[in-house]
């Protein structure tokens, strides 16, 4: 469980705003060169009564990606894909998603 902290509406004092939250994740070997993984993640606000109705309030994630890591004379670089969807939900009950397409290269010296 995460622990911000946020101003009170009287402007002067703190307190604790919980955020349970949790993932998993599963990584497969497909060759010596080829992995993948897929993971989600779900997050909860505990939110205070003055906070605005496009607070954020609760939202979740999936993804899964492709790396490849060759060997011989390449050994050390990487090139990957990863696949990610996402979404939330506000205090006033308005909602959202996204979609991204990430690509990685980069080399282990």
């Amino acid at each position: 469980m995460g622990l911000n902290q946020i101003v009170l509406i009287d402007g002067h004092s703190y307190a604790s705003h919980q955020s349970p939250y949790g993932q998993i994740a599963l990584e497969h070997k497909w060759t010596p060169i080829l992995t993948t993984a897929i993971g989600g993640g779900y997050m909860n606000m505990q939110n205070r009564n003055f906070q605005q109705g496009e607070a954020f309030d609760h939202g979740y994630k999936a993804l899964a990606n492709l790396f490849y890591r060759p060997a011989g004379w390449l050994k050390g670089f990487t090139l990957g894909f990863e696949f990610e969807f996402a979404g939330q939900t506000t205090v006033d009950g308005s909602n959202g998603d996204t979609k991204r397409i990430s690509v990685l290269a980069y080399y282990d010296w």
